[in-house]
């Protein structure tokens, strides 16, 4: 889910990050993109809700929470 999400606005590779906010993270790229890192990581949440999977990128705090995050 988190693959379709992210590929809507062009990233290709999707990679699991790890468990946080009662969901899951996943570090969205793209190959064509790879050398070219502009601001904080794009990062796509997935949570599960009372209406079934839903997806989001994170904000900019929450990317900075990610990336001091112990793992």
């Amino acid at each position: 889910m988190a693959a379709a999400f992210a590929a809507f606005d062009g990233y290709n590779q999707i990679t699991y990050e790890c468990e946080f906010w009662g969901g899951v993270v996943y570090y969205a790229t793209s190959a064509e993109l790879e050398n070219s890192c502009i601001g904080y990581p794009l990062y796509v949440l997935v949570t599960k809700g009372k209406n079934g999977l839903h997806c989001r990128y994170c904000t900019d705090g929450e990317a900075l929470t990610i990336l001091h995050k112990e793992k």
